[in-house]
């Protein structure tokens, strides 16, 4: 019971760090995405906001090692790398952490939400658009 506690503990203090507001919720839910032109659901835990589309994966990782998601220190990249080349670039970013990129909808409020994610090899995984946030662009120009 003590455990359990806990975990609720860590993915409240987790989702309140993350996400920084009142209406984060943590569930057991379904993911969606296309794989071989076919769609794929897997149950798996996450943590949303649907206001700002947030979303990162709530498990434990293994080995009671912090998860990738929740260690990513800033990263510097140079405006170039991702606006002039074809593609997202919150993929592109993502592939600067080493992550795979990967466009989803998660169940929420008895609704399918469209948005993207990058899956560390650990398993964690963070919507795009949060990562995008740890990105400290180098200005060319100076």
């Amino acid at each position: 019971m003590k455990s359990l506690k806990s975990t609720h503990f860590i993915i409240l203090s987790l989702s309140t760090l993350y996400f920084g507001v009142a209406n984060s919720e943590c569930i057991e839910g379904k993911i969606k995405h296309t794989f071989k032109n076919k769609e794929v659901f897997s149950n798996e835990s996450y943590c949303y906001e649907l206001e700002s589309n947030m979303l990162l994966s709530s498990d434990p990782c293994p080995e009671d090692k912090v998860c990738q998601n929740k260690e990513l220190k800033p990263i510097f990249i140079k405006m170039s790398e991702v606006s002039n080349e074809s593609g997202s670039p919150g993929f592109k970013i993502c592939e600067k952490y080493n992550g795979i990129p990967q466009i989803i909808e998660f169940w929420a409020t008895d609704e399918w939400h469209t948005t993207s994610r990058c899956i560390f090899s650990d398993g964690s995984f963070i919507d795009n658009s949060s990562l995008a946030q740890k990105v400290e662009y180098l200005d060319q120009s100076k």
